[in-house]
């Protein structure tokens, strides 16, 4: 997804249980806003999880600080200048908007920023950009040092674009799936063709006999990848240190079809009493129907014991020797599951016709998104993907919890927490 700024209108409402700020809707996200905004006004909005640039941020003092006898002296930002979702006076506030005037120090004319414009800098000036932890930076790098054998038919899964992002694009008669978008770290694996480079003594044998030019014929042989990374052999994986790939996925390579790649989520443990996914604590909310519901530390189990995990599919494609992929059907991911023992990701509402009523799917996702998983009621829901199948197009949009946003903001506040997704 992006983290870019986007030029949008705000609709305000009063705030209920404040005078001197306002609510504000805009993409289909409520913000906090100041009273001087107008209803209709045109500004830009800022997305959950981005990071405002240092300059951005200090030319209009956003960043907390206190005077000389520790009184809040102005900005409301961390240090990290993320973009967080968290709540002012008991309303939900996911993303930050401002005028278009916070974008006249750029030089850019407010004129030349339409609605629908999409930017991470104007005139060479720095404006925001995805927010990542110094120590998931880190963890990155450490994977991208590595070697990795790239094969054309093994791509990764595309970049899920956001619901409100794309929910008003959706065709009528499109059949809509929608399921439970799973906390844990994506898994791929697949039976490809890979080529064969002459080595050792295949070279020094063509070289001899003149079969210079030689072309060894690829062999199909079984791909693993994280998110990110081509695994080696061993399913290696640098940023967990354990074989916990191996162990939930390795059983279905006999099963795999050639050019079958079968995309999915490993959650549970990645070791005894290391969940694969950071623990989040649920206090500093301060809302205590959650604490008492969940418990002050969340634990993101899907119902594994400790030390265990488990692989749920949710993509499946055919793919050719020139990478030219075909994704099946969610009634064939299914029955394919079913052929080679393995679960797929679950379904919170059986699979409908979209009747072209935007308003109305809209509040079935919204009421959809929150609440307990239904893999395991320990613990909330990540959010959900919603995927659409058409004759004309064919498309997985994702949408998070407004809960797990604000409970992963406290997580990645602590600037040595390594976000597991990304450095995978």
């Amino acid at each position: 997804m992006t983290y870019n700024a986007v030029v949008c209108k705000i609709h305000t409402r009063p705030h209920p249980n404040a005078d001197n700020i306002q609510l504000g809707v805009c993409r289909g996200n409520q913000v906090v806003i100041g009273k001087d905004v107008k209803d209709g006004e045109l500004g830009v909005f800022f997305v959950t999880d981005g990071q405002l640039s240092s300059q951005f941020a200090e030319i209009h003092d956003l960043i907390s600080r206190t005077d000389a006898d520790g009184k809040k002296a102005g900005g409301f930002f961390a240090q990290n200048r993320r973009v967080r979702a968290q709540k002012f006076r008991g309303e939900k506030s996911d993303g930050y908007w401002v005028p278009l005037s916070y974008f006249d120090y750029t030089g850019v004319r407010q004129s030349g920023l339409d609605e629908g414009y999409e930017f991470s800098e104007l005139n060479n000036h720095p404006i925001c950009n995805k927010y990542v932890t110094e120590a998931t930076r880190r963890a990155i790098f450490n994977q991208k040092a590595q070697p990795r054998k790239a094969n054309v038919m093994f791509a990764k899964h595309f970049e899920t674009e956001k619901w409100r992002d794309r929910s008003d694009k959706i065709l009528p008669d499109s059949l809509i799936i929608i399921t439970e978008k799973q906390h844990g770290s994506s898994h791929r694996l697949a039976r490809v063709l890979q080529p064969r480079n002459s080595t050792g003594l295949r070279k020094v044998v063509e070289s001899v006999f003149g079969l210079v030019g030689f072309v060894p014929q690829p062999r199909w042989v079984i791909m693993h990848g994280s998110r990110n990374v081509v695994l080696n052999s061993d399913l290696d994986d640098l940023y967990y240190g354990t074989d916990f790939r191996a162990g939930s996925t390795k059983f279905l390579e006999e099963h795999l079809r050639k050019g079958e790649v079968i995309y999915g989520e490993i959650v549970g443990y990645s070791n005894v009493s290391s969940p694969i996914m950071g623990v989040q604590d649920t206090t500093g909310l301060k809302d205590k129907e959650v604490t008492k519901k969940y418990g002050p530390k969340m634990v993101y189990a899907y119902g594994q014991a400790d030390g265990t995990c488990k692989f749920y599919v949710y993509r499946i494609t055919q793919v050719n020797d020139d990478g030219f992929a075909i994704d099946l059907s969610w009634a064939q991911v299914k029955e394919r599951c079913a052929e080679i023992g393995v679960e797929h990701v679950r379904e919170v509402w059986p699979p409908f016709i979209y009747d072209d009523d935007i308003l109305s799917l809209t509040k079935k996702i919204e009421y959809l998104v929150e609440g307990q998983s239904v893999f395991d009621p320990s613990h909330i829901r990540e959010g959900v993907c919603i995927r659409v199948e058409h004759a004309n197009e064919h498309f997985t949009l994702k949408h998070k919890s407004w809960l797990f946003g604000a409970l992963e903001g406290y997580l990645k506040d602590k600037d040595e927490v390594v976000d597991a997704e990304e450095a995978a």
